[in-house]
């Protein structure tokens, strides 16, 4: 076979730019599985289904890939293998991403393949960069979690995750930590920037400070190379200190973001969190006095939430001093233990994943039956950033369900 087609199916959610299809393709070109690899950005483009169904015809392709990298894209990417497989039944068809690693049976049932592959083939010699140059960088909003409105792309560092988080797929998973060459990333950066005139990023390891070691030493490459650039990373409350939050900020981080996920105690243990509301405290702190912008990010309705959980929450997000949070709804994705439990007590609103996104509430907890979510959810933006109501407020406005 010698060309092939990525895809990543139709979705009206705006999104960021995904690494898996030019990572996939970097992986192909490098093994020279095909002489000619192609990717359609569906959802970039705006593209429908139709739509990519007269590009497969222009293309020709001998064998189609599709990612599907969110469970919400499920319902699109279905759609697409079917409308595929009417068409052009001789072309074979393989599927990948995230969704599918989780729950491969939503695809294999159409007869779709699905490659191996994990992460020891992201940080082996036959992956270097992702292909960028396939994707239509030019269309991405790329100043997504940057301050001044720089154009960035996403860079990883290192894949998986050694947590295991309730409401997490990683646990699912049960894949090390791995950690691609030093010398790879700095590469990686060199390349982005000359090719695309780009010089801020956006580190997405699950947690960019988890080795003290290797974080000094990808800074100290960035500094001592002159590479002048801008970067954003996520890490844990309990993985920073002052001497990596020095070093970090003279390589070019402009932010930091910390998953605290909730700001009472009781729930953070029963999330197998494995952090304190006074590591979040001292971590945000320290982040601040740095001079690097902090993210706190929240969920509102896991299944031990109540509305005394959900205040806590909302008031601790204001104390902690954050320069910016968010206010997730929770969602119960396959393969964690957060949707094992919400399947357990009947709480699951619709199995319809098109519908898991932020735009909707699928799961309500025992805890908090009754209440509107979403209506929380906004006044805890409220609370935070416009500091229009009085703590007494809070409680009259989500018990009365004003």
């Amino acid at each position: 076979m010698s060309k092939i087609l990525l895809i990543y199916p139709p979705w009206d959610v705006e999104c960021y730019p995904l690494m898996g299809l030019p990572i996939f393709a970097n992986i192909l070109k490098n093994a020279r599985m095909f002489t000619d690899i192609k990717i359609i950005d569906a959802i970039t483009l705006g593209l429908s289904h139709e739509k990519v169904i007269d590009m497969i015809r222009e293309i020709k392709p001998d064998i189609i890939g599709i990612s599907i990298p969110f469970t919400a894209m499920i319902k699109s990417a279905r759609k697409l293998i079917k409308m595929i497989k009417k068409e052009f039944n001789d072309i074979p068809i393989m599927a990948g991403g995230y969704h599918v690693r989780i729950s491969p049976e939503d695809v294999t049932d159409l007869g779709v393949e699905i490659p191996i592959m994990n992460t020891s083939t992201l940080t082996s010699p036959n992956y270097i960069m992702p292909e960028w140059d396939l994707m239509p960088v030019d269309k991405y909003k790329l100043s997504l979690y940057l301050v001044n409105g720089e154009k960035a792309l996403p860079i990883q560092a290192s894949f998986g995750c050694p947590f295991s988080c309730t409401f997490c797929c990683n646990s699912k998973l049960h894949e090390k930590v791995k950690n691609r060459p030093i010398d790879d990333v700095i590469n990686e950066i060199k390349y982005v920037i000359d090719k695309f005139d780009v010089r801020a990023f956006h580190f997405w390891d699950e947690t960019f400070t988890l080795n003290k070691k290797r974080v000094n030493e990808i800074c100290d490459r960035i500094v001592y190379e002159k590479l002048n650039i801008l970067w954003t990373a996520q890490t844990r409350a309990n993985k920073i200190d002052n001497d990596v939050l020095e070093k970090i900020r003279e390589a070019g981080c402009v932010r930091l973001s910390i998953g605290v996920e909730s700001g009472n105690s009781r729930v953070l243990k029963s999330i197998n969190k494995g952090i304190k509301l006074s590591d979040v405290k001292n971590a945000i702190n320290m982040i601040n006095e740095h001079g690097i912008v902090s993210y706190a990010g929240f969920m509102i309705g896991h299944v031990e939430d109540d509305i005394e959980s959900i205040i806590d929450t909302i008031e601790f997000a204001n104390k902690c001093n954050p320069k910016f949070v968010g206010f997730r709804i929770a969602i119960p994705y396959p393969g964690c233990k957060f949707r094992d439990d919400a399947e357990e007590k009947g709480r699951i609103l619709t199995n319809d994943f098109s519908k898991y996104t932020d735009d909707n509430i699928v799961y309500i907890p025992d805890g908090l039956e009754g209440y509107d979510l979403k209506k929380i959810q906004k006044i805890a933006y409220a609370w935070f950033y416009v500091q229009s109501y009085t703590g007494l407020s809070i409680y009259l406005i989500i018990v009365l369900k004003i």
